[in-house]
């Protein structure tokens, strides 16, 4: 009678549905290297100039990113936008 009360189960209970619940991350947080796999910051990668901190792969850039890292700040005139 008490031996049923505290035996140990052997196995695990699955929670309905059978879908893992992920953490709640907010979308645009975080980046995956596609090359090394390594999980970084956002702000970080684009502290480094997108580039990854553990095995040097180049992020995509856009033509605005790419303006801002090659001009100075105040130095760029715009003509026929």
């Amino acid at each position: 009678m008490f031996k049923d009360l505290f035996h140990k189960r052997k196995y695990a209970t699955i929670p309905s549905g059978g879908q893992r619940t992920k953490p709640d991350i907010p979308e645009g947080l975080m980046s995956k290297c596609p090359k090394c796999g390594n999980i970084q910051f956002n702000k970080e990668i684009e502290k480094n100039f997108k580039v990854c901190q553990s095995c040097g792969h180049h992020f995509r850039l856009n033509a605005w990113e790419r303006i801002a890292i090659t001009l100075d700040e105040g130095k760029l005139t715009e003509f026929d936008a």
